[in-house]
């Protein structure tokens, strides 16, 4: 993209990365948002589905893995480069990211981290985990992550006519419906089919 590129811009297509990532790893994706909720420039709603989970579903918690980075590699493939501090917040992408890898490697040894560190006083936000829990084999985690950030960048070259559409939209309009999602990705809208009731955004 050429010109002068807005932080809105930034958050639209970084959002953009969000959706394509998601839709292609099989989430149902009900909307998204340029102004998400607070400490959130933006944000996707998003559901797994079949209740499948990060701390007990090993390839699960791959592709969520995948949908965390989907942002920035977005960032990365259309702009050069990404914004490395409004994803290394609480709750953000960086951390998410982290924990997802770490999860991915250690479901099959039985070790459930969320709720290891989630019921006690010793809980360690995900941001954190590098500088706090040095116990973690992180060069590992590395290894996993990068995988993963390769096939982002793959995935997201192969659709970037509907990545930049996303992001398009979602900086002209403020928001993106479900319906108008899976119509700029090319796929059948899953609220016409879906068991049970569709979250309409």
């Amino acid at each position: 993209m050429a010109g002068s590129i807005s932080e809105l811009q930034k958050i639209a297509l970084h959002e953009a990365g969000h959706i394509v990532i998601a839709i292609l790893e099989g989430y149902y994706v009900y909307g998204a948002m340029l102004d998400g909720p607070a400490l959130n420039p933006g944000a996707i709603w998003r559901n797994a589905p079949n209740g499948r989970a990060v701390e007990t579903d090993r390839e699960w918690a791959a592709a969520e893995l995948r949908m965390f980075i989907g942002g920035y590699c977005a960032e990365r493939l259309l702009l050069g480069d990404n914004n490395p501090n409004w994803v290394n917040g609480e709750n953000a992408d960086y951390g998410m990211r982290d924990y997802c890898a770490v999860q991915h490697l250690e479901i099959p040894n039985d070790i459930v981290l969320l709720h290891e560190l989630g019921r006690n006083e010793k809980f360690v936000p995900y941001h954190l985990w590098r500088e706090k829990l040095r116990q973690f084999d992180w060069v590992q985690y590395d290894m996993v992550i990068e995988e993963a950030e390769r096939r982002v960048m793959d995935a997201l070259a192969a659709h970037r006519p509907q990545l930049l559409e996303l992001g398009r939209r979602l900086l002209s309009e403020g928001y993106l419906r479900g319906r108008d999602i899976y119509a700029i990705m090319e796929r059948p809208w899953p609220g016409v089919d879906r068991t049970g009731a569709w979250v309409d955004f």
